[in-house]
């Protein structure tokens, strides 16, 4: 989730997405630029929100093309292939795979054009899998078929094939987080064209030809009367060109 943050807090305009996986696994947010929807959604996701326990790294990228596909984020408005959209799966997890179909992935992210970067989370070494109740208790280690308590440790082997294999990269996760801004920037430098969209903000400036026409208007007050004839239809032909003019300026 912290690594979900920090990546929003450096993004600008991009629409993104999460998929939450174990053994099963759905879209749990939908391709979407409201950060803010994305970071409170967040907060209600946990160890609970899959209810088949396990590790299909496959299901979880699959997940994530559909999300891809449904957003339509690599179309032009007239149904056609965009070529320079960018399509970006970021993948968290510690890479182990019980049902050990990921491989029959990466043909389908190169053809989708989709390129994962990876960061792996945990350690080598590895540890048990705490059980804690609702309070946050620690009530025990979860344990396996034959009893003996669960190891989860970081296999990075399948994490690096499938980012090596797309065209991105494999991260270790780290304190400083340094990969966030490395992945960042990837993408920003050439292959990355597109990733970074530049969004035109217009000013509005109809409050200028506005104050010009109240001006003009408290200048036809103060006139004597013997002028009305021929400055009224002067007077409101500017006010409609001014609005004309405002009109123009918003557009």
């Amino acid at each position: 989730k912290h690594v979900i943050r920090n990546f929003l807090d450096r993004l600008g305009g991009d629409r993104v997405g999460v998929v939450v996986f174990a053994a099963s696994a759905y879209p749990a947010i939908p391709l979407t630029t409201d950060f803010d929807f994305i970071t409170q959604t967040l907060e209600g996701i946990d160890e609970k929100s899959v209810p088949n326990q396990g590790s299909d790294l496959a299901l979880g990228i699959d997940q994530a093309i559909r999300l891809i596909r449904n957003g339509g984020v690599n179309e032009k408005d007239d149904g056609r292939k965009n070529d320079t959209a960018n399509r970006v799966v970021i993948v968290l997890s510690d890479g182990e795979d019980h049902e050990g179909a990921e491989s029959g992935m990466r043909e389908i992210l190169s053809n989708e054009g989709i390129r994962v970067y990876a960061i792996g989370i945990g350690t080598v070494r590895g540890g048990p899998v705490p059980l804690r109740d609702e309070t946050g208790v620690l009530r025990g280690y979860k344990k396996g078929r034959d009893g003996n308590i669960v190891q989860s440790k970081l296999e990075t082997k399948n994490l690096e094939t499938i980012a090596k294999k797309t065209g991105g990269r494999f991260y270790n996760a780290s304190s400083n987080e340094g990969e966030i801004d490395e992945i960042l920037g990837d993408l920003q430098d050439g292959s990355g064209q597109g990733v970074f969209r530049q969004i035109v903000v217009y000013q509005e400036l109809f409050q200028f030809p506005l104050g010009f026409a109240v001006f003009l208007l408290l200048i036809q007050a103060l006139l004597q009367i013997r002028w009305r004839k021929t400055f009224i239809p002067i007077s409101m032909f500017l006010i409609l060109t001014t609005q004309t003019f405002a009109g123009s300026l918003r557009e």
